[in-house]
Formats: structure tokens, C-alpha cells, sequence
């Protein structure tokens, strides 16, 4: 699915083994990361995105912001020839070690679709994860999911959480934390055992 211009990140992929591995904050770019703006972060706000964010990767499954990784190209809905869809390859190896790294803090999961089905939490974990939705409110009140623009969104949330010194222990404080910045949260509890759903409403992305 490569077009011409592409051709570079085949070389990536083909020296992946010697190439330069750097900060996952740095490898990682777009509008996201953009608005998160790690280099802009204080000291003790890196040290907190370090420890509590994961990035959800084709190839790696899940990194930290600081762990040490070359660039490359692999996508989460890539199917790849003799191992198979690589979203279905990671689930089992994340389902031991991400409940791991969630210890027994909250989550916010921000994930798209494609990344969403490499890992679901255990029902126990499920009840102080939280699945966030970005919705836009338009000027005649009515509301629209918003797609690649809500990652802008979602960056700058992730550095005003890192920003912020409080351990949130419930999923209440999550979502009145986010509320403090200026937005609307509306928070929905599913079935037993499912995830919580916030939805979190903007007028501008």
C-alpha cells in the first residue's frame, strides 16, 4: 500500500535490525504528538508520561514514551504472510502484561478501532478503564464523532494529565480532572465487566 514516494520506509523496515533506535517520543510523530508536545513538558511531566502512557504499535505491541525504538512501518490492520493479522498476534502477550503495567491505577484508553482490537481489559480491569470518545458540538447544538481531527485533542489531554500531579484512584476523578480543562464530560457505565464510556465534548479540535 505503499506509494513511490514510500520507498524509504522499506529501507527502515529492511535495517531495522542496525537501525538507530531513539526515544519512542521522538520516533512517534503527527498530529497527536504534536499537541502533546513532549519536549515542551516539564521534567516531572516527562517522568509522569513516561511511566503512565503506552502507545499501542504494530511491531512492538506497546511501548513507553522513553523506551528506545528505530523507525518503521507496520501498521495494526496489516495482515502479514505465514504469522497472520498482527492485531490477533498481540492479544495474548498483551493480555499478561498490560494489567501488569495498569497496576491498580485508572485507565484512560484512547485507542482507535485498529488498536482497540489488539488488547480488551479482564471484567475486573474493565471497571476502572474508561473509553474515550471525542465529539465535537457544532454551532446549532448538535454533536458529530470526529475522526482524524480528535487526535489534537487527544494529545493535549494527554499532556494536561501528565501535567498534573494527583494519583487518580476512581474513574469519577478521571473524568472530573479532564472536566477542569474547559470541557464537557458526560460519563456512562456499560454492563457489568465492560469498560466505562466518556464522552468528552469540544467546540473547536
Amino acid at each position: 500500500g505503499l506509494t513511490p514516494r514510500q520507498t524509504g520506509e522499506l529501507d527502515r523496515n529492511r535495517d531495522l535490525l542496525d537501525g538507530q533506535a531513539l526515544p519512542a517520543a521522538r520516533v512517534y510523530t503527527g498530529v497527536l504528538y504534536a499537541a502533546l508536545d513532549y519536549p515542551t513538558l516539564t521534567e516531572a511531566a516527562r517522568r509522569r508520561a513516561d511511566q503512565w502512557v503506552l502507545v499501542f504499535s504494530g511491531l512492538w505491541g506497546a511501548v513507553h514514551l522513553d523506551d528506545l525504538i528505530p523507525a518503521y512501518r507496520l501498521s495494526g490492520d496489516v495482515t502479514l504472510p505465514r504469522l497472520g493479522a498482527v492485531g490477533a498476534l498481540w492479544r495474548k502477550p498483551l493480555a499478561t502484561a498490560i494489567p501488569e503495567v495498569a497496576g491498580d491505577g485508572v485507565v484512560l484508553d484512547l485507542r482507535s478501532g485498529t488498536y482497540a482490537k489488539m488488547w480488551a481489559p479482564t471484567p475486573e480491569l474493565a471497571e476502572r478503564t474508561v473509553v474515550a470518545r471525542i465529539l465535537q458540538e457544532r454551532p446549532d447544538g448538535s454533536r458529530a464523532v470526529v475522526s482524524h481531527h480528535n487526535k489534537a485533542t487527544k494529545g493535549r489531554l494527554v499532556r494536561a494529565l501528565a501535567s498534573q500531579r494527583k494519583t487518580l484512584r476512581t474513574v469519577d476523578a478521571l473524568a472530573s480532572l479532564i472536566e477542569s480543562h474547559g470541557v464537557i464530560t458526560e460519563l456512562h457505565h456499560g454492563r457489568p465487566g465492560k469498560p466505562w464510556a466518556l464522552d468528552i465534548v469540544v467546540d473547536e479540535l
